[in-house]
């Protein structure tokens, strides 16, 4: 996932952005706020530490479905792609999914620009 990602924001990214709810000045000040969206500011050092924490998918009723095991610093995108492909790829295509995440219009907003 983090190779898929890093291609496709290395093409040219959609113009269409219509879908965002939010402006996008909006959302790059949001970006800004959240210490854990900034890659460059790391809470877990790579020296000490093989991996830097865990996210983990849990249904509506708090069960456990997936977890990954975060290996770089900041809160990588792909970690969270990763695992909304994986819930993707197990449930029905007609099913309606909702998404609750700490910074869920970042992750919208980078849904939205990957052709």
């Amino acid at each position: 996932m983090e190779s898929y990602i890093d291609t496709a924001r290395s093409g040219k990214a959609c113009e269409n952005l219509e879908g965002l709810v939010l402006s996008d000045e909006v959302l790059a000040e949001c970006e800004k706020s959240f210490i854990a969206a900034q890659a460059k500011i790391a809470k877990a050092s790579k020296v000490f530490f093989a991996d830097t924490g865990l996210m983990a998918l849990v249904c509506r009723h708090d069960r456990l479905l997936w977890v990954v095991n975060m290996t770089t610093p900041g809160e990588r995108q792909h970690y969270a792609f990763a695992l909304v492909q994986r819930l993707f790829s197990e449930i029905p295509a007609d099913w309606t999914v909702g998404l609750l995440y700490d910074i869920a219009c970042q992750i919208q907003r980078s849904m939205i620009k990957v052709c």
